[in-house]
């Protein structure tokens, strides 16, 4: 997977023939455990894959007489960041080929925001990637991350929109009870913290029960 191996003819006999193999474009090394694996019916099925060519200690395709490879799969290539696997498979008759996996850029509203073969997600709430390839979504106009060290993962805050429907549900000569709904857009909060303020009254003089910083609309 995710490298590239080219058209190779088959030797003679017991002949076998070294091929260098690299990661594909939109692939990256990693390092993978040693193991060796054949090709028992023209295409490989593992996940281990190849260092770049120009590294000396890359990994190895040994194109075999009877048309098959055998892989020296000692480091690998996995997608990188913005990038997702699409399956395709070449045939396989003669020569030796290969089962190639092509990569593609994560489409618009969708991330990838570490190597790996895990696919692209969808953008948290309140955010969008505008172009394909994007590694983390950016946060709408208005919204924010919370923190600089939080991952891509997390939803873009902002602020709420405003209380609805205030009303004085009950008035005396000392008191009043006051009701709302909540506002229509959270901003991407699990909970609502309203504060209330007698605007013109003295602090000393007014009494909030059950106080002036509630999470109910009562």
């Amino acid at each position: 997977r995710l490298i590239n191996l080219p058209e190779t003819e088959a030797g003679h006999n017991k002949e076998v023939r070294q091929i260098h193999v690299q990661c594909i474009p939109g692939s990256i090394f990693v390092n993978q455990y040693s193991t060796f694996t054949k090709s028992n019916d023209h295409s490989i099925h593992n996940n281990k894959l190849f260092n770049n060519i120009n590294d000396e200690n890359n990994g190895l395709a040994f194109c075999m007489a009877d048309g098959t490879w055998h892989l020296q799969t000692n480091h690998g290539c996995v997608c990188d960041a913005g990038y997702e696997l699409i399956e395709h498979t070449e045939t396989c008759q003669g020569d030796c080929f290969y089962h190639v996996h092509f990569k593609t850029a994560c489409p618009r509203g969708m991330f990838k925001s570490s190597p790996g073969l895990q696919p692209c997600s969808l953008c948290p709430l309140n955010s969008i990637a505008p172009h394909a390839g994007f590694r983390i979504c950016h946060c709408l106009s208005g919204y924010f991350r919370i923190a600089p060290n939080l991952s891509a993962e997390h939803s873009c805050l902002g602020p709420p929109s405003a209380p609805r429907n205030l009303n004085a549900i009950h008035i005396n000569g000392t008191s009043v009870i006051l009701s709302w709904d909540p506002p229509i857009r959270s901003g991407g909060f699990h909970e609502t913290l309203y504060h209330v303020q007698c605007q013109g009254c003295q602090i000393d003089t007014v009494k909030y029960q059950p106080g002036n910083h509630l999470n109910e609309t009562k």
